[in-house]
């Protein structure tokens, strides 16, 4: 009786480790409810004085702070590396803010714009449906080259956000990830 009771215990232990390893993050709005695949960690962010919580996916790592000085200077969280193990960390998802824009800037080897203010991104941009603390929020593509040894381009999905109540800015910059998880992780934004 005891090694069946074990046996039993045992096969219960390991379907809620499993469960649990496989649960999937939902973020509910007004406009319904967006499932981001695979476990998710809620993240804090420090964008300066800026300070953000979002749901991200486990399997984009840690958030690492990665700012950028010089003339387009950019306070910046990143997660994953673009090709996996690259020596050239280029992020595929980070999220970054700035209060000098330079949104004419090159997107090459490393450096790319920066945008502060709603007129900044380009006009072809289309409009993102968010719920608060999120004003407002607008996608639009950014193409990047990466170019070393050898040559290779990437595009990005950008989404520039102005939160309500403040002039803050903040930017989510992705590439490989896919459009609805960026648009959960946006849904999942709160400010603390």
């Amino acid at each position: 009786m005891r090694r069946r009771s074990g046996g039993v215990l045992t096969i219960l232990a390991l379907t809620l480790t499993v469960t649990s390893c496989n649960r999937t993050a939902q973020v509910t709005s007004d406009s319904g409810t967006t499932s981001l695949g695979g476990q998710t960690q809620g993240q804090r962010f420090k964008l300066e004085d800026l300070n953000l919580t979002a749901a991200v996916p486990v399997e984009l790592g840690r958030p690492r702070p990665d700012d950028r000085t010089g003339d387009c200077p950019t306070t910046r969280q990143t997660f994953g590396t673009i090709p996996v193990g690259a020596t050239d960390h280029d992020p595929r998802l980070f999220l970054g803010t700035t209060r000098n824009a330079c949104p004419d800037q090159r997107s090459v080897n490393g450096s790319f714009p920066t945008w502060s203010r709603v007129g900044d991104p380009p006009p072809e941009r289309e409009e993102v449906t968010a719920p608060a603390p999120v004003k407002a929020a607008y996608r639009f593509s950014l193409d990047y080259d990466q170019c070393t040894n050898e040559c290779y381009s990437r595009t990005y999905d950008v989404v520039f956000v102005t939160l309500e109540g403040t002039d803050r800015t903040f930017w989510i910059q992705s590439t490989d990830v896919d459009t609805e998880v960026v648009d959960a992780i946006l849904e999942s934004v709160s400010v603390s």
